[in-house]
């Protein structure tokens, strides 16, 4: 049975990282792998921990920018140097919601003509 709120999205991008709990800003390369209007997926090789909770920009599709914060809810070791991160936003503007919203219309749209 699926428990996601939300449809999750394949989606190559970069994304920088800023860790709202301490003083650390460091610029972090990860591997979208998944994006929904609810959260994210990710690959990284920097070690985030669970609970803590990041400024991100994450350039899209359209090449706009969305800026929210993430935090990360799940983390899963991977066979590699890299691990799986599971993250939710908190406080997406309602216009960032609705560029992922038509991007999932978009997506199955472009499945349906196949």
């Amino acid at each position: 049975m699926e428990r996601r709120r939300a449809k999750r999205l394949a989606l190559t991008a970069e994304l920088i990282m800023n860790r709202l709990d301490t003083n650390e800003e460091e610029s972090v390369k990860i591997e979208v792998l998944n994006i929904s209007q609810t959260g994210i997926g990710f690959l990284c090789e920097s070690g985030l921990e669970i609970g803590a909770k990041y400024d991100i920009k994450l350039k899209i599709w359209t090449g706009d920018v969305i800026h929210t914060i993430v935090d990360i809810v799940r983390v899963q070791d991977m066979e590699d140097i890299k691990k799986f991160y599971g993250g939710v936003f908190i406080g997406m503007s309602d216009s960032d919601r609705f560029r992922i919203q038509v991007y999932e219309a978009y997506q199955e749209y472009s499945q349906e003509e196949v």
